[in-house]
Parts: C-alpha cells; sequence; structure tokens
C-alpha cells in the first residue's frame, strides 16, 4: 500500500509540473540565435512598406516582447535599421532612444513556436530616418532580435 501511494504522489508532482509549464506555454525568453529575421520592402508614393518576418529557429517554444520588433501598432525606441543611401551614406536615425528595463512576465509578448513564423509591416519609417524623395536605399534590421538580410527599396 505505501508503494501505491508513493507511485500517486510522484504521479501528482509530475502532473502538477507538466500543468505549471503547460501554463506558461513551456515558453521561454528568446535569445539572438532563437530568430531569424527575413525584410522586404518597397516605396510606395512618399512612403515605404517594410515588411519583416521573424521566424523561430529554435526547437524551443520563445517569447518575444512586441517593444522588441517595429511595427505599426507599436511605436519603437532604438536604432535597429541600418540604411543606407546609393553614395554610401548612413542616415541617421531621428526616434526616440530608450533603454528599455523591463520584466519578462509584466510585458506583451509574441509567442512563437519552433518552426513558426509571424510578419509585421512597418510603413512609417519616415518617422525615424529622414529619406529624401527620388533616393534608393538598403536596409538591413541590426536590432536585438538579430540581423536581417539586406534589401533595397526606392523611395519615391
Amino acid at each position: 500500500m505505501r508503494r501505491i501511494n508513493s507511485i500517486f504522489i510522484v504521479l501528482l508532482i509530475a502532473i502538477f509540473f507538466l500543468t505549471a509549464a503547460k501554463m506558461n506555454n513551456g515558453s521561454r525568453i528568446y535569445s539572438r540565435a532563437d530568430c531569424k529575421i527575413q525584410l522586404s520592402a518597397k516605396g510606395l508614393n512618399k512612403n515605404v512598406e517594410l515588411k519583416m518576418t521573424i521566424t523561430n529557429i529554435s526547437n524551443d517554444v520563445i517569447k518575444i516582447p512586441v517593444f522588441l520588433f517595429p511595427n505599426d501598432e507599436e511605436e519603437f525606441f532604438g536604432d535597429w535599421f541600418e540604411i543606407i543611401d546609393k553614395n554610401d551614406e548612413v542616415i541617421e536615425y531621428e526616434g526616440k532612444q530608450a533603454d528599455i528595463d523591463y520584466e519578462p512576465g509584466k510585458v506583451k509578448c509574441l509567442i512563437l513556436k519552433p518552426g513558426k513564423s509571424r510578419t509585421v509591416c512597418l510603413t512609417c519609417l519616415k518617422k525615424y530616418y529622414k529619406l529624401q524623395d527620388g533616393k534608393v536605399y538598403t536596409i538591413q534590421y541590426l536590432g536585438p532580435l538579430g540581423e536581417s538580410n539586406i534589401v533595397e527599396f526606392n523611395y519615391l
């Protein structure tokens, strides 16, 4: 009878830990090595449409605080893009620069399962970088999630 009670207690403990892990989505905070960043960009009527796809290349479910990737719904607070014109002039970032300290359990996070992606769109680059009409630029994401490919766009 004692052996059955011991097995029962071990099973209850195991169920508790499995349930707790499932309630936390079994996820962990991302690291730079977890993410692949892919950009695409095109100039549109005095604006730029930049699409950024974040793919979880790890074997774990990861949490990424939403303020770490720029999109039209969340303001971003860092010079996370390198934009260069055809004369190799770097376009300076003119947005807010903030040192963000956060507690992982208290911020809104994107949860990505292994192999899954999320694409965000950013159309307000002009708000953060001084782009000039009629110029051709290259852009690369060099932010807290890692480095992206380099893409070219015409700013019309």
